[in-house]
């Protein structure tokens, strides 16, 4: 992947729409916001002045959900998407920067999000220890992996056939080499310095060619993913896995 091909994809504003159309409406709209508030929870409660980092927030939406009274850094390649995610929340403080050098001191965070980045850079390991140095000692931190035997995922991640919403809608695909079992997910966190305390499924994306044809089936069975997600064949079919993680002491 090249970073320069990237950064320019994002800053195409009909991209961006796609993504928020996505993200808030229809069956994947709801599988998405229900994640979003769940990731969200997951490293509740929040104290008043607490510092949290979104990194690769794009157009803001974790972010809408998170408290009000907290200090919110949001960080994106792309200054596109920090425009738009001032409209869900004004008052963040938008960071444009590569997620490999990220512009901040050491132990500058309470908490810190990075979802759906993951599959996109050019270099985990480097990406991973920067999260690490980010977050004061008993930080808190959700990261999510695109899951390479999730089942909505194989036909690209293990026979490498480019085909479905990723290809069709020109959307920036992930990296090859960055879909990853469970075992090597939780190698990656763990040697950055991270301490997995819990990990979570994404859900199983009701193929979306088939939901515009098929609207109610794909609604119930997105209802069905969400009533039943934390079940370990939806958490290991998931389209990615969702890590806890905290930098404990040592």
């Amino acid at each position: 992947m090249d970073l320069q091909k990237i950064k320019a994809h994002y800053e195409e504003e009909e991209q961006f729409q796609k993504r928020i159309d996505l993200a808030t409406k229809g069956f994947t709209g709801k599988l998405i916001t229900h994640n979003f508030k769940k990731i969200v929870k997951l490293l509740g409660p929040y104290r008043r002045q607490e510092k949290v980092v979104d990194i690769g927030c794009g157009f803001g939406y974790l972010i809408h959900f998170l408290p009000s009274y907290i200090e919110v850094y949001g960080v994106d390649l792309s200054p596109l998407a920090l425009d738009l995610a001032r409209k869900f929340r004004y008052d963040f403080l938008g960071v444009q920067t590569d997620a490999h050098n990220l512009p901040f001191r050491d132990k500058s965070f309470d908490k810190l999000f990075s979802i759906n980045l993951t599959p996109h850079l050019l270099d985990l390991e480097k990406f991973l220890k920067e999260c690490f140095r980010i977050i004061r000692w008993n930080g808190l931190a959700v990261i999510n992996f695109l899951n390479k035997y999730g089942l909505i995922n194989i036909h690209y991640t293990v026979f490498n056939i480019r085909w479905g919403l990723y290809f069709r809608s020109n959307v920036q695909a992930p990296s090859p080499q960055n879909n990853f079992r469970y075992s090597e997910m939780r190698r990656l966190v763990e040697e950055a310095g991270f301490k997995t305390l819990g990990i979570y499924g994404w859900g199983i994306t009701f193929p979306y060619f088939l939901g515009e044809k098929i609207p109610k089936v794909a609604y119930k069975l997105t209802d069905y993913m969400i009533q039943n997600e934390d079940s370990s064949p939806i958490k290991f079919l998931s389209n990615a896995i969702i890590f806890k993680l905290k930098k404990e002491r040592v």
